[in-house]
Order: C-alpha cells, then structure tokens, then sequence
C-alpha cells in the first residue's frame, strides 16, 4: 500500500480501485483511561467499546474496529496505543457527496515508523465489500 500527498492530505487505494482519503488521525491511550483493573476487565470494556458500530470521535461517524491482539498469549493485555483514522471516499450512491468510515486498530508501536505505514497494514481488512458494508454516505 502507498500513501501520496495530495494538497495536504493522504490518499491510498483499496482493493478494488476506491480511493480513500486519510481525513484525520487520533492517536490514544487503549486503556480507555483506566489507571488499574484485571486485564480480562480492562480488555473486554475496551473491546466492547470500540466495537460499537459508531464511534464518539468526530461526530459519530461508522466504525470499524479491528480487534486487538494481546501483547501477552496467557493474558489479555491491550496494545499501548489505539489509533482512529476517519477515512473519506466516493459516495457509494449516485446522489451522495461521498462516504466515510472511522477504522480503529491497535498497536504498540507509533515512533519507529510513520503513521501511514501502520494504517496502511489494516487496509488489507479493508476491500469494496467492507466498505459498503460499514461506510456510510453523506451529503454536505
């Protein structure tokens, strides 16, 4: 997967030929601002959470949630860092402006490369099918 810059902004393509376009990024903490609690209680707020079918940032706009996978196999143990990234494309019917979707994933590591490489690697969870099944239209 590439990203190019375009007047300001990342663009990349799916599988399937859509063009998508990296309209903002938040990076956070996954604990979900918990200071302390049993991992399977922190993991299973924090998966629930996320994997709601629409998201608290930007809006409310539909979610994508690629589940997380524990940094320790005997223990549920969040990745340190959640990353939102509110992705815009072609509308998906004649008469929208376009469509958007927020992809949620997990990862631990966020300064060793840039950010765009680690969005890039979940594009492979996303072709057209997905897209339509958990994007949605909008008209400005």
């Amino acid at each position: 997967m590439s990203w190019t810059f375009e007047t300001q902004s990342l663009s990349a393509r799916l599988a399937g030929e859509r063009q998508v376009r990296l309209r903002a990024l938040k990076l956070e903490s996954s604990t979900a601002d918990f200071l302390e609690g049993a991992p399977q209680v922190v993991w299973d707020v924090v998966v629930r959470k996320n994997g709601q079918a629409t998201t608290e940032a930007w809006g409310g706009r539909p979610n994508l949630m690629i589940p997380p996978v524990s940094r320790r196999q005997e223990m549920p143990i969040l990745p340190k860092w959640r990353v939102q990234a509110w992705l815009q494309s072609q509308s998906m019917r004649p008469d929208g402006d376009g469509s958007e979707l927020v992809l949620t994933f997990f990862c631990n590591d966020i300064a060793s490369r840039p950010i765009t490489d680690a969005i890039s690697e979940h594009f492979d969870d996303l072709d057209e099918t997905t897209w339509c099944q958990f994007a949605k239209d909008f008209w400005d």
